[in-house]
């Protein structure tokens, strides 16, 4: 199958972004394999080894980015009496290798916290997309880029939703540095308050806005989504932190 778009990347599970014809190819692969070994979802992502996510979004046609090359390559070492898979080469996508230290000495640390589609939040009469980030679940721990060495705060996320398409895909990592000096124009991932300050303990489920930043002063923040376009206005008292997206350039340069 010939790639039709850009390659993202590999952290943990590379992101790939290919044409919908592509991606309805991967859902129907892994909806006629669990047909096929008379199983579910969640059984055929522990006989893998992956979060059951990575084989929900096929499952049950949701998905918007094509299988990860690990993870078709872990289904077919499994299944390999799988029919389809007789037919069907080898991925030719090859993801861009990062400069500095080899991919086998990167160490296996980096957090990818769980996340999920959380409810909207209205501003200005418009409803806008938020993500439920759970930092007690860790999905899997990725490959560290060596820019990210020493930086033990640093954390991954997959993207849920398509409110920063087609900048941020739905189903791809990005990368995070709480430490990270923000300007106008980054990507960023602001942490809300809850609505009853009794269920803010620090540690569980938080709602988060994964945004571009406009501008930001001591009394509100301004931000942006690209789908459908708009740029809104949020009050720093409803603000806990915000952090800052690594540029895919930096993680490479």
């Amino acid at each position: 199958m010939q790639a039709q778009s850009c390659l993202v990347p590999k952290i943990g599970t590379p992101a790939i972004r290919f044409d919908m014809a592509s991606v309805l190819e991967d859902i129907q692969l892994v909806q006629g394999l669990i047909a096929w070994a008379d199983s579910n979802a969640a059984r055929v992502a522990k006989s893998i080894g992956v979060v059951n996510t990575t084989i929900n979004r096929f499952a049950n046609g949701t998905a918007k980015t094509r299988l990860g090359r690990d993870t078709y390559n872990k289904l077919r070492a499994t299944y390999p009496e799988y029919p389809a898979f007789a037919d069907r080469p080898e991925p030719n996508a090859i993801p861009f290798k990062m400069e500095g230290a080899s991919e086998e000495r990167m160490r296996d640390d980096l957090p990818i916290y769980g996340t999920a589609i959380g409810t909207v939040k209205e501003i200005d009469g418009e409803a806008i997309e938020q993500t439920t980030l759970n930092t007690g679940e860790i999905v899997l721990y990725a490959k560290r880029p060596v820019i990210l060495n020493g930086n033990s705060a640093a954390y991954g996320l997959y993207v849920t939703g398509s409110s920063m398409e087609p900048r941020h895909m739905e189903g791809e990592i990005v990368l995070i540095d709480p430490k990270g000096r923000m300007k106008n124009g980054d990507d960023v991932v602001v942490y809300l308050r809850p609505e009853n300050a009794e269920d803010d303990d620090g540690a569980a489920a938080r709602a988060v806005m994964v945004k571009r930043l406009v501008r930001r002063s001591s009394t509100y923040i301004d931000l942006e989504q690209f789908n459908p376009a708009k740029v809104f206005r949020v009050d720093m008292a409803e603000v806990v932190r915000v952090d800052r997206v690594i540029p895919w350039s930096e993680l490479v340069a």
